[in-house]
């Protein structure tokens, strides 16, 4: 029987073109002053940040409590560089995904967003199902990522991947992919490591045949 579902209060940062993965580092330069407020009172504390990406339609409300995905990334300030004027730049480690269940009212003199969450989970794929679905977005990803001449980055990265196990493989992967927020949204909410490769290759697939099938010259179609 599952145990009770472990509930949380996390400190958010939405942005409208992040989504953060389990186990995933990213570096973050923190700059607006109720996202340095809210660096300062993590750091304070458990280090935890929740980061969870703004809903399509809704950018232009960034400045406010713009509507958010339901399914964020809780992560960990592993490092952290305090600049003179109060900005940060911070190194922030994917935990855990959760699920926003609610948001209480804030303090009056605090600026940054606080939501009750569930802490979600990672179902475990039986490993010869993983292994298939990894070997086939592997080879998909080569003819997705053509590395430019002179460039060994992507190439390199791979190869940190190959020794990854398979978990680490799927959200690394959708971590640094060069796709919409919106496809990463849908593989952050893929339940599992399974259904995550699954969608990598459905995502793949469809822009790879994309790319194949656009004309030649440049020359885009109106609509």
């Amino acid at each position: 029987m599952a145990g009770t579902p472990t509930r949380t209060l996390l400190r958010i940062f939405p942005l409208a073109n992040v989504a953060l993965f389990p186990g995933i580092e990213i570096p973050l330069h923190v700059f607006e002053p109720r996202y340095r407020e809210l660096t300062k009172a993590a750091l304070g504390d458990d280090g935890r940040i929740g980061m969870v990406a703004v809903r399509p339609g809704h950018v232009d409300a960034m400045s406010g409590d713009p509507p958010l995905f339901e399914i964020g990334c809780a992560g960990v300030i592993r490092a952290v560089q305090t600049l003179p004027d109060g900005r940060y730049n911070i190194a922030l480690n994917g935990t855990q995904r959760f699920r926003i269940v609610g948001e209480p009212p804030r303090p009056s003199e605090q600026r940054f967003r606080t939501v009750e969450a569930i802490l979600l989970e990672e179902p475990v794929a039986p490993r010869e199902q993983t292994a298939s679905l990894r070997i086939r977005v592997e080879r998909l990803l080569r003819a997705f990522t053509d590395d430019p001449p002179g460039d060994e980055t992507g190439s390199d990265r791979r190869g940190v991947l190959a020794d990854a196990d398979d978990v680490r493989f799927a959200n690394a992967i959708c971590q640094y992919a060069e796709l919409p927020v919106s496809e990463k949204q849908a593989l952050l909410e893929a339940n599992g490591v399974g259904p995550r490769l699954e969608r990598l290759l459905e995502i793949l697939q469809f822009h790879i045949a994309e790319l194949q099938s656009a004309p030649l010259g440049g020359s885009e179609t109106v609509h």
